[in-house]
């Protein structure tokens, strides 16, 4: 069954677990847009509050608004919670100080609220239950050192298989309270910033179809969820080092003939999210050679060839009257991998033609792959 921990407990799951740590002002040229989409457990927070009120009256004290706007910001902040926590045992003044982009949670809350304390509880375990969080926040909040406590916000938030409650007290009356009293879905949309990440790195499939490696970038936060976050490709530049080796074209990388070459992904602003070394050998399998080479007619000659390349999607046909293909160069491209001949007419007479053969794979978005050249043979034309 889910528990939520204590606050102090909670500290120490996330000093333990995730390695949590304080780091400085967001770095702009690092920051991308995450947004998280979450389930809020309204009717539960209501619940709860009404312990805590109960609790509080046996106690001899006023009872507590559960706030709107102060609920609301502590909705999001157990969404950004999964991303990014800020924890140090050296120093509890920076405990749930910063958001994901170096920002503080206080600058969330307006000063009207006046005094202030928040913080965040993760919830442990696959079921989720509100039993244990209304026992120990309704036990604090009953205690002597709440009693100036006049309004709160209160969320218990699930993103994805991962759950967080998150809390706000305020000495502050509440001007209006939240009503909700059901479970809803919400988004919020907050800023990252890659330095406050655990992780972040280039991302890549193999699309055999097209010969291909579809892109993408991702990080691990410093916060609850486990999973790695996507950065949507909108935000997200590809670079290659070496462009005849492995060609970029949005978020898909090209190969495009045997060498290394490193892959980058940048956000908008120039900042290194990753990068990949592409080594290229598939090349070395993709091979093709003529297999017959005649003049029969006059001005023509006919070329055929090997046709073991499972993936071809044609063929390119080159012919020239120089053997090292400087000049005079013309290409017939034969589309179809199960079309291994060509017939080229129109030529010169008595003339001698040296010909060559390559194997072309389309990759999509009109980017083709091509093998190395076939040996060359020559013919003399009749």
């Amino acid at each position: 069954m889910k528990k939520i921990l204590s606050i102090s407990m909670a500290l120490i799951m996330a000093a333990c677990c995730f390695g949590i740590t304080f780091t400085a002002q967001a770095d702009d040229s690092k920051c991308v847009e995450i947004t998280l989409d979450g389930t809020s457990y309204n009717s539960s927070v209501q619940q709860i509050m009404n312990n805590v009120n109960t609790k509080r009256q046996s106690a001899g004290l006023a009872t507590v608004v559960l706030d709107n706007e102060l609920t609301e910001i502590a909705k999001l902040r157990a969404l950004e919670s999964m991303l990014y926590v800020t924890y140090d045992a050296n120093d509890q003044s920076v405990r749930d100080k910063y958001r994901p982009d170096g920002s503080t949670v206080d600058s969330m809350i307006p000063s009207s609220y006046g005094s202030v304390y928040h913080d965040y509880f993760y919830i442990t375990d696959s079921e989720y239950s509100y039993v244990d969080s209304k026992v120990q926040i309704s036990d604090a909040l009953s205690g002597s050192s709440y009693a100036s406590v006049k309004s709160m916000g209160l969320a218990i938030v699930q993103y994805d298989d991962t759950y967080v409650a998150y809390v706000i007290f305020s000495t502050s009356s509440s001007s209006e309270a939240y009503m909700s009293n059901t479970i809803e879905s919400f988004s919020h949309t907050a800023d990252m910033d890659l330095d406050n990440a655990n992780k972040s790195y280039l991302y890549f499939e193999s699309d055999s179809k097209y010969f291909r490696y579809n892109l993408c970038a991702k990080f691990y936060g410093n916060g609850f969820y486990e999973n790695p976050f996507i950065i949507p490709n909108s935000q997200v530049s590809y670079s290659s080092s070496k462009s005849s080796i492995v060609k970029t074209k949005k978020a898909i990388a090209y190969p495009k003939k045997n060498g290394k070459a490193t892959v980058y992904a940048k956000t908008e602003s120039g900042g290194l999210i990753g990068e990949y070394e592409f080594n290229i050998t598939s090349f070395n399998h993709v091979k093709v050679s003529i297999s017959s080479l005649k003049s029969k007619k006059k001005k023509t000659m006919s070329a055929k060839w090997t046709k073991n390349v499972i993936d071809a999607s044609g063929y390119q046909v080159q012919y020239s009257r120089n053997k090292k293909f400087k000049k005079g160069v013309k290409t017939v491209t034969v589309k179809g991998k199960k079309n291994a001949s060509k017939t080229i007419k129109k030529l010169k007479r008595k003339k001698v033609y040296y010909v060559r053969v390559r194997v072309y794979l389309d990759q999509g978005n009109g980017e083709k792959a091509y093998s190395a050249w076939s040996k060359t043979k020559k013919v003399k034309v009749k």
